[in-house]
Protein backbone atom coordinates (compact mmCIF):
# COMPACT_ATOMS: atom_id res chain seq x y z
CA UNK A 1 0.00 0.00 0.00
CA UNK A 2 0.88 3.32 -1.10
CA UNK A 3 -0.08 6.87 -0.24
CA UNK A 4 1.08 9.81 -2.77
CA UNK A 5 0.33 13.22 -2.09
CA UNK A 6 0.15 16.55 -4.81
CA UNK A 7 0.62 14.46 -7.79
CA UNK A 8 -1.15 13.48 -11.57
CA UNK A 9 -2.46 10.29 -13.07
CA UNK A 10 -2.65 9.55 -15.80
CA UNK A 11 -4.99 6.75 -17.26
CA UNK A 12 -5.49 5.33 -20.99
CA UNK A 13 -9.15 5.16 -22.28
CA UNK A 14 -9.45 1.66 -24.11
CA UNK A 15 -11.25 2.40 -27.66
CA UNK A 16 -14.05 -0.03 -28.59
CA UNK A 17 -15.04 -1.20 -31.77
CA UNK A 18 -12.49 0.77 -33.85
CA UNK A 19 -10.20 0.24 -36.52
CA UNK A 20 -6.83 -0.37 -35.73
CA UNK A 21 -6.20 3.23 -38.27
CA UNK A 22 -8.80 4.71 -36.81
CA UNK A 23 -7.52 5.00 -32.93
CA UNK A 24 -6.95 8.31 -31.78
CA UNK A 25 -5.74 7.12 -28.12
CA UNK A 26 -7.29 9.03 -25.53
CA UNK A 27 -6.18 9.51 -22.20
CA UNK A 28 -7.47 11.11 -18.77
CA UNK A 29 -5.38 12.83 -16.67
CA UNK A 30 -6.39 13.47 -13.14
CA UNK A 31 -5.03 15.73 -10.11
CA UNK A 32 -5.13 14.82 -6.48
CA UNK A 33 -4.24 15.82 -3.16
CA UNK A 34 -3.77 12.40 -1.77
CA UNK A 35 -4.35 8.86 -3.03
CA UNK A 36 -3.54 5.27 -2.04
CA UNK A 37 -2.37 2.87 -4.22
CA UNK A 38 -2.72 -1.24 -3.38
CA UNK A 39 -0.47 -3.29 -5.08
CA UNK A 40 -1.56 -6.71 -5.27
CA UNK A 41 1.39 -9.09 -4.37
CA UNK A 42 -0.34 -12.63 -5.55
CA UNK A 43 2.03 -13.29 -8.33
CA UNK A 44 4.07 -13.47 -5.67
CA UNK A 45 2.80 -16.31 -3.75
CA UNK A 46 4.28 -19.53 -3.11
CA UNK A 47 3.32 -21.99 -5.49
CA UNK A 48 3.87 -25.50 -4.73
CA UNK A 49 4.66 -27.89 -8.02
CA UNK A 50 2.71 -30.73 -8.79
CA UNK A 51 4.67 -34.27 -7.34
CA UNK A 52 3.56 -35.74 -10.69
CA UNK A 53 6.44 -34.06 -12.16
CA UNK A 54 9.15 -35.16 -10.79
CA UNK A 55 7.68 -38.23 -9.84
CA UNK A 56 9.41 -40.09 -12.56
CA UNK A 57 12.81 -38.37 -12.80
CA UNK A 58 15.65 -40.44 -11.83
CA UNK A 59 16.64 -39.60 -8.40
CA UNK A 60 13.51 -39.50 -7.27
CA UNK A 61 13.01 -43.36 -7.90
CA UNK A 62 14.18 -45.74 -5.58
CA UNK A 63 16.16 -49.00 -6.63
CA UNK A 64 13.15 -51.34 -8.04
CA UNK A 65 11.59 -48.49 -9.72
CA UNK A 66 14.53 -47.60 -11.21
CA UNK A 67 15.27 -51.23 -12.48
CA UNK A 68 11.69 -50.94 -14.35
CA UNK A 69 12.09 -47.97 -15.92
CA UNK A 70 15.96 -49.52 -17.00
CA UNK A 71 14.11 -52.35 -18.09
CA UNK A 72 10.94 -50.86 -20.38
CA UNK A 73 13.28 -48.38 -21.51
CA UNK A 74 15.87 -50.80 -22.53
CA UNK A 75 13.03 -53.05 -24.45
CA UNK A 76 11.74 -50.16 -26.05
CA UNK A 77 15.20 -49.17 -27.10
CA UNK A 78 15.17 -52.27 -28.82
CA UNK A 79 11.79 -52.21 -30.60
CA UNK A 80 12.98 -48.87 -32.38
CA UNK A 81 16.10 -50.08 -32.88
CA UNK A 82 14.80 -53.31 -34.85
CA UNK A 83 11.65 -50.72 -36.70
CA UNK A 84 14.23 -48.57 -37.80
CA UNK A 85 16.45 -51.12 -39.35
CA UNK A 86 13.70 -52.88 -40.92
CA UNK A 87 12.80 -49.19 -42.17
CA UNK A 88 15.82 -49.03 -43.60
CA UNK A 89 16.68 -52.08 -44.95
CA UNK A 90 13.27 -52.01 -46.68
CA UNK A 91 12.89 -48.68 -48.18
CA UNK A 92 16.85 -47.50 -48.49
CA UNK A 93 18.84 -50.48 -49.17
CA UNK A 94 19.28 -52.34 -53.05
CA UNK A 95 19.20 -56.39 -51.87
CA UNK A 96 19.94 -57.44 -55.31
CA UNK A 97 17.27 -59.23 -55.42
CA UNK A 98 13.54 -58.62 -57.32
CA UNK A 99 11.01 -61.43 -56.66
CA UNK A 100 8.47 -61.81 -59.35
CA UNK A 101 5.10 -63.64 -58.69
CA UNK A 102 3.17 -65.17 -62.00
CA UNK A 103 -0.17 -64.27 -61.90
CA UNK A 104 -1.63 -66.56 -64.14
CA UNK A 105 -4.08 -68.66 -61.78
CA UNK A 106 -3.57 -71.69 -63.30
CA UNK A 107 0.54 -71.38 -62.54
CA UNK A 108 0.13 -70.94 -58.86
CA UNK A 109 3.75 -71.12 -58.29
CA UNK A 110 6.23 -68.63 -57.40
CA UNK A 111 9.36 -67.72 -59.52
CA UNK A 112 11.99 -65.81 -58.07
CA UNK A 113 14.28 -64.01 -60.89
CA UNK A 114 17.81 -62.48 -60.01
CA UNK A 115 19.14 -60.36 -62.52
CA UNK A 116 22.34 -58.08 -63.21
CA UNK A 117 22.07 -54.64 -62.15
CA UNK A 118 25.22 -53.74 -64.86
CA UNK A 119 23.71 -55.63 -67.66
CA UNK A 120 20.39 -53.43 -67.44
CA UNK A 121 22.74 -50.32 -67.02
CA UNK A 122 24.15 -50.83 -69.95
CA UNK A 123 21.63 -51.87 -71.95
CA UNK A 124 19.89 -48.37 -71.22
CA UNK A 125 20.22 -45.31 -73.33
CA UNK A 126 22.17 -42.20 -72.28
CA UNK A 127 19.25 -40.46 -71.58
CA UNK A 128 18.16 -43.14 -69.61
CA UNK A 129 21.20 -43.94 -67.84
CA UNK A 130 21.48 -39.74 -66.52
CA UNK A 131 17.93 -40.31 -64.94
CA UNK A 132 19.37 -43.31 -63.18
CA UNK A 133 22.10 -41.93 -61.97
CA UNK A 134 20.14 -38.74 -60.52
CA UNK A 135 17.88 -41.50 -58.42
CA UNK A 136 20.24 -43.28 -57.40
CA UNK A 137 22.49 -40.50 -56.01
CA UNK A 138 18.92 -38.92 -54.42
CA UNK A 139 18.29 -42.40 -52.97
CA UNK A 140 21.89 -42.32 -50.86
CA UNK A 141 21.61 -38.39 -49.75
CA UNK A 142 17.85 -39.81 -48.58
CA UNK A 143 19.75 -43.01 -46.73
CA UNK A 144 22.26 -40.85 -45.28
CA UNK A 145 20.10 -38.53 -43.72
CA UNK A 146 17.80 -41.24 -42.74
CA UNK A 147 21.39 -42.92 -41.12
CA UNK A 148 22.24 -39.50 -39.17
CA UNK A 149 18.12 -38.70 -38.19
CA UNK A 150 18.30 -42.24 -36.62
CA UNK A 151 21.33 -42.16 -35.69
CA UNK A 152 21.09 -38.91 -33.27
CA UNK A 153 17.73 -40.54 -31.89
CA UNK A 154 18.93 -43.36 -31.05
CA UNK A 155 21.61 -41.80 -28.61
CA UNK A 156 19.83 -39.79 -27.06
CA UNK A 157 17.56 -42.68 -25.94
CA UNK A 158 20.89 -44.18 -24.93
CA UNK A 159 22.15 -41.14 -23.00
CA UNK A 160 18.53 -41.05 -21.38
CA UNK A 161 18.62 -44.64 -20.48
CA UNK A 162 22.43 -43.99 -19.16
CA UNK A 163 21.24 -41.53 -16.63
CA UNK A 164 18.76 -43.91 -15.19
CA UNK A 165 21.27 -46.47 -14.70
CA UNK A 166 24.22 -44.02 -13.30
CA UNK A 167 21.50 -43.04 -10.50
CA UNK A 168 20.82 -46.78 -9.98
CA UNK A 169 24.66 -47.32 -9.11
CA UNK A 170 25.05 -44.36 -7.50
CA UNK A 171 22.73 -45.42 -4.87
CA UNK A 172 24.88 -48.18 -3.96
CA UNK A 173 28.34 -46.73 -4.66
CA UNK A 174 27.73 -43.75 -2.32
CA UNK A 175 27.30 -46.06 0.95
CA UNK A 176 30.30 -47.72 -0.19
CA UNK A 177 32.61 -44.88 -0.82
CA UNK A 178 31.69 -43.92 2.83
CA UNK A 179 33.07 -46.68 4.04
CA UNK A 180 35.82 -46.87 1.64
CA UNK A 181 37.01 -43.13 3.66
CA UNK A 182 36.15 -44.63 6.98
CA UNK A 183 38.97 -47.08 5.96
CA UNK A 184 41.42 -43.89 4.83
CA UNK A 185 40.38 -41.66 7.20
CA UNK A 186 40.45 -43.68 10.40
CA UNK A 187 44.17 -45.45 10.01
CA UNK A 188 45.40 -42.00 8.72
CA UNK A 189 44.45 -40.64 12.54
CA UNK A 190 46.31 -43.33 14.13
CA UNK A 191 49.18 -43.11 12.05
CA UNK A 192 50.12 -39.62 11.32
CA UNK A 193 51.50 -38.58 14.51
CA UNK A 194 52.72 -35.49 13.46
CA UNK A 195 50.89 -32.35 12.83
CA UNK A 196 47.72 -33.24 14.95
CA UNK A 197 44.24 -32.92 13.44
CA UNK A 198 45.60 -31.10 10.20
CA UNK A 199 47.61 -33.04 8.47
CA UNK A 200 45.17 -36.22 8.44
CA UNK A 201 42.54 -33.82 7.23
CA UNK A 202 44.72 -32.51 4.60
CA UNK A 203 45.50 -36.01 3.26
CA UNK A 204 41.71 -37.43 3.53
CA UNK A 205 40.68 -33.90 1.40
CA UNK A 206 43.15 -34.82 -0.74
CA UNK A 207 41.79 -38.82 -1.51
CA UNK A 208 38.46 -37.16 -1.77
CA UNK A 209 39.17 -35.02 -4.46
CA UNK A 210 40.90 -37.70 -5.99
CA UNK A 211 37.51 -39.66 -5.99
CA UNK A 212 35.26 -36.80 -7.07
CA UNK A 213 37.50 -36.60 -9.78
CA UNK A 214 37.61 -40.22 -10.96
CA UNK A 215 33.48 -40.60 -10.52
CA UNK A 216 32.82 -37.29 -12.24
CA UNK A 217 35.42 -38.22 -15.41
CA UNK A 218 33.46 -41.82 -15.44
CA UNK A 219 29.68 -40.20 -14.56
CA UNK A 220 30.10 -38.38 -18.34
CA UNK A 221 31.94 -42.02 -20.01
CA UNK A 222 29.25 -43.58 -18.97
CA UNK A 223 26.35 -41.00 -20.33
CA UNK A 224 28.26 -41.19 -23.61
CA UNK A 225 28.27 -45.02 -23.58
CA UNK A 226 32.13 -45.41 -23.77
CA UNK A 227 32.41 -47.91 -20.58
CA UNK A 228 29.70 -49.59 -18.96
CA UNK A 229 27.46 -47.95 -16.46
CA UNK A 230 29.46 -50.88 -13.26
CA UNK A 231 32.73 -50.01 -14.62
CA UNK A 232 32.07 -46.43 -14.84
CA UNK A 233 30.28 -45.64 -11.37
CA UNK A 234 32.21 -48.43 -9.81
CA UNK A 235 36.18 -47.15 -10.62
CA UNK A 236 36.85 -44.74 -8.11
CA UNK A 237 35.68 -46.92 -5.16
CA UNK A 238 37.44 -49.77 -6.51
CA UNK A 239 40.71 -47.40 -6.96
CA UNK A 240 40.26 -46.07 -3.16
CA UNK A 241 39.96 -49.37 -1.67
CA UNK A 242 43.04 -50.83 -2.02
CA UNK A 243 44.48 -47.64 -0.41
CA UNK A 244 42.05 -48.05 2.75
CA UNK A 245 42.88 -51.98 3.43
CA UNK A 246 46.59 -51.01 2.92
CA UNK A 247 46.30 -47.94 5.58
CA UNK A 248 44.41 -50.13 7.72
CA UNK A 249 46.72 -52.89 7.75
CA UNK A 250 50.02 -50.63 7.96
CA UNK A 251 47.99 -48.55 11.55
CA UNK A 252 46.91 -52.33 12.53
CA UNK A 253 50.92 -52.82 12.54
CA UNK A 254 51.66 -49.43 14.19
CA UNK A 255 53.90 -48.58 10.77
CA UNK A 256 55.34 -45.13 10.44
CA UNK A 257 55.00 -44.62 6.92
CA UNK A 258 53.69 -41.29 7.21
CA UNK A 259 56.98 -40.36 9.48
CA UNK A 260 59.28 -38.62 7.18
CA UNK A 261 62.30 -39.49 9.14
CA UNK A 262 61.63 -42.80 8.13
CA UNK A 263 61.65 -41.97 4.64
CA UNK A 264 64.82 -39.80 5.10
CA UNK A 265 66.10 -42.76 6.63
CA UNK A 266 65.26 -44.98 3.62
CA UNK A 267 67.39 -42.80 1.09
CA UNK A 268 70.28 -42.75 3.18
CA UNK A 269 70.47 -45.88 3.25
CA UNK A 270 70.50 -46.08 -0.71
CA UNK A 271 72.91 -43.46 -0.38
CA UNK A 272 75.18 -45.51 1.83
CA UNK A 273 74.66 -48.19 -0.18
CA UNK A 274 75.95 -46.85 -3.63
CA UNK A 275 78.59 -45.00 -1.83
CA UNK A 276 80.00 -48.82 -0.91
CA UNK A 277 79.52 -50.28 -4.56
CA UNK A 278 81.04 -47.21 -6.10
CA UNK A 279 84.44 -46.85 -3.54
CA UNK A 280 84.26 -50.40 -2.43
CA UNK A 281 83.64 -49.51 1.02
CA UNK A 282 86.69 -46.69 1.36
CA UNK A 283 86.48 -43.30 0.91
CA UNK A 284 88.59 -41.42 -0.89
CA UNK A 285 91.29 -39.91 -0.06
CA UNK A 286 92.49 -36.15 -0.37
CA UNK A 287 96.12 -34.78 -0.34
CA UNK A 288 95.69 -31.59 0.96
CA UNK A 289 98.26 -29.36 -0.65
CA UNK A 290 99.60 -25.93 0.63
CA UNK A 291 99.89 -23.13 -1.88
CA UNK A 292 101.98 -19.97 -1.03
CA UNK A 293 102.71 -16.90 -2.82
CA UNK A 294 106.52 -16.50 -3.12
Amino acid sequence: IMTLYNGKSFTEIEEKNVAPDQRKYPSRKDEFREQTIVISLSGFDLQRSSDDLFRSTSWMLNLSQLSFYIDSMNNEYNMKYFQEFREFRDSKVYTGRNVIYDMDEGNPEKDSVTFNPGQLYSGLRSYDKRIVVARALENTKEAVSFLSTTTETMKMKIRFMKRYEVDWHKKLVLPFGCLVFFFIGAPLGAIVRKGGLGTPTVISILFFVIWYVISMSAEKFVEENLISSFAGMWASSFILLPVGVFLTYKASHDSVIMNVDTYLQFFRNIKDFLYRIIFQGKRPEYDIINITDE
